[in-house]
Formats: structure tokens, C-alpha cells, sequence
């Protein structure tokens, strides 16, 4: 779990990260008998050993198969996705480097040259240094849409959240990216909770973006903590 610091963005309090391949293939495109017993050479778990399958049956595999510490290894051959879930971003990069490798070595796989994406889905809760109710309602509260619904809902209401992604784009693109914050519900006064979907074809892009979302997530926070401290100076 990221355990940081930081005096714009915060402290992480948890997150999940969910990193993935899913790959371009008719079939599931290697060997999973032969992946589950190479597994433990770089640490890996078995929950149960592998079926003793006849080696030209197909077995499908829908779920965890492995972990490793903090880190589920997981497999939905139907979908032809391999999942890396973990709750610090390095480690949770280095042990899909780490699998990646495996397959190439063991299986003579090559995953990133097979692969049709790359995807990360992470859940965050970030403990902030201000109420983020009010962070969020001031960075659009110059909007006079606010005000239109106020009139039309029959109450105030203010801006509660923030979501963006590509302009013009559709989610079902190759490549994506939706980031969204708002107030955690359970307790919205102190802590933020942000979703992430990045998803690319190219590998690097991925990667590098997972090693630096916790970076990435504060620089966002301070982003919008400035637009509400820019709101307080032009009142004033």
C-alpha cells in the first residue's frame, strides 16, 4: 500500500491497482498448465497445483491462480487478460515485468509483442490537507451552470466531482484515459478517493504512467487546490 507524504496532495491511505494485458488471439495465446508451474521460480504462490490435464486439452482459467505477497496473479482466459493486482504501484510494475519475463524465458512467449492493450484500473483514497468538498465546489464555481440548476432542482447545488478524459473520444477506444476525483464517501471531509482507467497499446506508456500515479494524482490535487485558491484572490 503507497504510505506517502505530501504537503500539496496528501497522504495515500490505500489503493488497488489493477494492471493488465489482454492480448490478440483466437485462443488463449500460451500454455497456462506450463505458466502455473513455472510460477514459483520467481516467487509466486499456487493456491492448489496445477490439473493433471492431457497435454492437448484446452482448460479454462477464470480468476486468481497465484500471489505473491501483496500481489494476485490473475487469469481470465476467455477474455485472454492477464491481471497483475497489487497495492504499491513499483511493486505492482516490477511483478508484471517480472511475469512478462517468465513467459518469455519459460515459454518463449513474447507478451508485449502479442499483446492487442495494456490497461491500468486503480481505485485510490487520498487523505487531503483541506475539506475536499470545498477544493472540488471552487474550482467550477465561477460556472454559471451551478447557478442555472440551482434554479431548476429547486435547492443550491455545487460541484461535487471532477472527471476527465480525451475530448471527442469514445471509452471503447484503444486508447483511453478517464481519471475521476470526488470526496470519499465515508468520510468526505478529509479524504478524496480517485479512479483511474489508462489504457494504450503501447506498453511503455502504460508503465510508466502506473510508476508515477501517485505522483501523478497529487499534481492533479494541487492542480485543483490552485484553482480554488485563485478564486479566493480574485473576491478578495
Amino acid at each position: 500500500m503507497e504510505n506517502k507524504t505530501s504537503n500539496s496532495g496528501g497522504k495515500i491511505v490505500s489503493s488497488t491497482l489493477r494492471l493488465s494485458v489482454r492480448y490478440l488471439s483466437v485462443l488463449f495465446p500460451f500454455n497456462q498448465q506450463a505458466f502455473l508451474s513455472a510460477l514459483p521460480q520467481i516467487g509466486f504462490v499456487l493456491p492448489q497445483s496445477p490439473p493433471p490435464l492431457p497435454s492437448k486439452m484446452r482448460f479454462a482459467v477464470d480468476g486468481l491462480i497465484a500471489t505473491k505477497g501483496n500481489i494476485n496473479l490473475s487469469l481470465k482466459t476467455d477474455k485472454f487478460v492477464l491481471t497483475v493486482m497489487g497495492h504499491d504501484a513499483g511493486a505492482t510494475v516490477a511483478a508484471l515485468e517480472s511475469i512478462e519475463n517468465l513467459l518469455k524465458q519459460q515459454l518463449g512467449f513474447d507478451s508485449e509483442g502479442q499483446a492487442y492493450f495494456y490497461e491500468l484500473d486503480a481505485d485510490l483514497i487520498v487523505e487531503a490537507e483541506c475539506d475536499p468538498r470545498e477544493v472540488l465546489d471552487s474550482s467550477m464555481s465561477n460556472s454559471s451552470v451551478f447557478a442555472n440548476l440551482s434554479k431548476i432542482v429547486g435547492q443550491t447545488v455545487s460541484n461535487y466531482s471532477l472527471r476527465v478524459a480525451p475530448p471527442s473520444r469514445h471509452p471503447t477506444e484503444l486508447n483511453w484515459l478517464d481519471l475521476a476525483i470526488e470526496p470519499e464517501i465515508t468520510n468526505p471531509t478529509r479524504w478524496y478517493s480517485v479512479a483511474v482507467i489508462c489504457r494504450q497499446k503501447e506498453r511503455q506508456r502504460v508503465v510508466n504512467f502506473t510508476s508515477e500515479l501517485p505522483d501523478t494524482i497529487k499534481s492533479v490535487w494541487t492542480c485543483i487546490r490552485g484553482a480554488k485558491n485563485a478564486d479566493k484572490t480574485s473576491h478578495n
